[in-house]
């Protein structure tokens, strides 16, 4: 979590939708006045991998802007050190450097996503073989 340019918390959580949304009340918890709908969550896209929490928060009604991993990654200039905290540290700084230029990101139709992965199914299939 950053304000005003300075990183106050971060926080580890499984990747569920569950564990996540319970990540968030605990971080509400800790700070005064923190809310779903007064927060920008900013996450680097991942894939399918993100789906499931994609939805999850969006559910919640959050502010989400899904960014390119490269596009942090570059922005940042280069870095040493590769863990998730530092990941997410960059992340994080990304987000309130660029604020100006926030993106929210909105769903495609279920119709959409559903032939997308549909299409995108036998390349995954191989690249797990």
């Amino acid at each position: 979590m950053v304000q005003e340019g300075k990183v106050l918390t971060n926080k580890r959580s499984t990747n569920t939708p569950k564990a996540i949304l319970k990540a968030i009340k605990g971080l509400q918890k800790q700070v005064q006045g923190l809310t779903i709908a007064n927060t920008l969550l900013c996450l680097a896209h991942t894939g399918i991998y993100a789906h499931p929490l994609l939805y999850a928060l969006k559910q919640e009604e959050a502010s989400i802007w899904l960014e390119q991993a490269i596009q942090i990654q570059h922005s940042l200039g280069t870095q040493r050190g590769k863990s998730d905290p530092v990941d997410a540290r960059k992340i994080a700084l990304y987000a309130y450097k660029n604020r100006q230029e926030v993106r929210l990101w909105v769903p495609r139709r279920d119709s959409v996503e559903q032939r997308k992965e549909l299409l995108t199914l036998p390349s995954n299939l191989l690249r797990c073989s």
